[in-house]
């Protein structure tokens, strides 16, 4: 990667907290409609699973799989979510509901403006040209605002975690690189459980569309389930878990991965009370931008467009 990719890939992460503050002073008060579809692609997909694997009344669903199940139905309601507003399976899925209410950073957008989109709520994330970082984070802060959590302190504590978030991004990065320079890694997974299997799935597609390595996010029991005997000369990320159970169970898989031949590696635990998904995910993004620039990859999206747009 050159020097001036490198810093602009960096400066796009490092203006999360300016657009993050941008929700606390959008739209007024709005609330979010319970236990209806919540519908995006990729990035716009797990940020509502995020909050419905933390417990939020939320239906959580890959706009591909509804529309595949549910072509020629009907429903009164419905959240769909697109960051460009122009993704084609959320396209397809508007057509499915008899109004819903549009999450997107362009309020100009298909998605915004058809006639059954009884509401649009901006994501406000500004220009992005690298993968999803900014508008990840803003649209959790969109869906948490709409079920009344209170994110100013979490919005606070984001402008103060950068810096932390930047060091613990870059050590994985070096961590993934020693590996990649022996010849050997076969493969990278990145384990979370409960609401951090989302940021886990995330956490795999930025990191493997900017690098083009293989990155696999996933649950981890679904990792204890079978993946685990790829183990061996595989690096295996947990997202550092939060309850009692599921530190037992990721050490014992890190014990089995490490007598292998695999590299185990464990995030760092965050501070509680606030909501994780928001804050696990950042280092990530560093990761993201510093192992591409040990990688030398000096262009991105060069298979297809940032945007994926495809014909029924």
């Amino acid at each position: 990667m050159t020097k001036e990719g490198f810093r602009s890939m960096i400066s796009e992460i490092k203006e999360i907290p300016q657009y993050a503050e941008k929700i606390l002073l959008a739209d007024p008060e709005y609330y979010l409609p319970p236990r209806v579809p919540y519908i995006g692609i990729g990035s716009s997909y797990f940020a509502p699973l995020a909050l419905q694997l933390a417990g939020y009344p939320v239906y959580a669903f890959p706009a591909s799989e509804f529309f595949h199940v549910h072509q020629g139905n009907s429903f009164p309601m419905g959240v769909l979510v697109s960051q460009s507003g122009k993704s084609s399976e959320v396209l397809w899925c508007s057509k499915l509901f008899r109004e819903y209410i549009a999450l997107t950073n362009e309020g100009g957008s298909s998605l915004a403006g058809n006639a059954n989109c009884s509401k649009k709520l901006l994501i406000h994330a500004g220009k992005e040209e690298f993968s999803s970082s900014k508008t990840y984070i803003n649209t959790l802060l969109v869906l948490l605002r709409g079920f009344q959590y209170d994110i100013g302190p979490l919005v606070t504590f984001i402008r103060e975690y950068m810096p932390e978030a930047e060091k613990a991004g870059r050590e994985l990065a070096d961590f993934i690189s020693e590996k990649y320079a022996k010849g050997s890694l076969k493969g990278i997974f990145i384990l979370g459980a409960g609401c951090a299997t989302a940021t886990a799935l995330q956490a795999s597609l930025i990191c493997s569309e900017s690098t083009r390595l293989v990155f696999t996010g996933m649950p981890l029991a679904w990792y204890d389930h079978g993946y685990k005997e790829t183990a061996e000369n595989t690096a295996v990320i947990f997202i550092a878990p939060d309850s009692k159970t599921d530190v037992r169970r990721s050490e014992k898989i890190a014990d089995m991965v490490r007598k292998a031949g695999g590299y185990p590696y464990f995030t760092r635990t965050l501070p509680g009370g606030m909501f994780r998904p928001v804050l696990e995910i950042i280092p990530f993004n560093f990761l993201a931008a510093y192992l591409s620039e040990y990688l030398g990859r000096n262009d991105f999206f060069t298979i297809g467009g940032k945007v994926t747009e495809t014909d029924l």
